[in-house]
């Protein structure tokens, strides 16, 4: 006897628990990008004390930079591209590896409460992080989220056998 495996309604498929932790993990991304992140202050010179809130968006567009001083914390949004990719092609194995390794590597921005970074300012000569915003614990929740998705048990359904005539084939 053969039977016939019937599709999932387009409301079922769109509000499944994963896809509601991938929506949320987009969002959270948004509003990171929209909010206070980090606050640097000048450490030395004479506008010591001074600092300001720096915003998702713009330690998106000149993370990078950070690079040239040991501050490898932006790239984990590189990892997490490469999280979300493999989530939209199904790739559950890459999606959590990408995933786990943007957590890790987020991780590497609380260094700046140690580590003093360049300034742009000719008065100061270099910031140091002393608060983090809710922007950072967003970015940092939605990277989080992503890999909740792929750790879901829905996602590891056994192979089924398919016959040409489209129902499961019987052992």
């Amino acid at each position: 006897m053969v039977t016939v495996k019937q599709k999932p309604s387009l409301k079922a498929v769109i509000w499944t628990p994963q896809r509601i932790c991938m929506y949320l993990s987009c969002i959270c991304y948004v509003i990171a990008l929209a909010t206070p992140a980090l606050y640097l202050e000048r450490d030395q010179g004479a506008a010591k004390g001074l600092g300001g809130w720096s915003y998702g968006a713009s330690l998106l567009s000149i993370g990078w930079f950070g690079a040239l001083c040991g501050q490898y914390g932006w790239f984990a949004n590189v990892t997490f591209i490469g999280a979300w990719l493999s989530l939209s092609s199904n790739r559950m194995v890459a999606a959590r590896f990408c995933g786990a390794i943007s957590v890790l590597i987020s991780l590497h921005t609380l260094e700046l409460f140690r580590t003093p970074i360049p300034a742009f300012l000719p008065a100061s000569s270099s910031e140091i992080l002393s608060k983090l915003g809710v922007g950072f614990y967003l970015w940092v929740l939605s990277m989080i989220l992503c890999v909740l998705v792929t750790t879901s048990r829905s996602h590891s359904e056994p192979n089924q056998a398919v016959n040409p005539s489209g129902g499961s084939a019987a052992p």
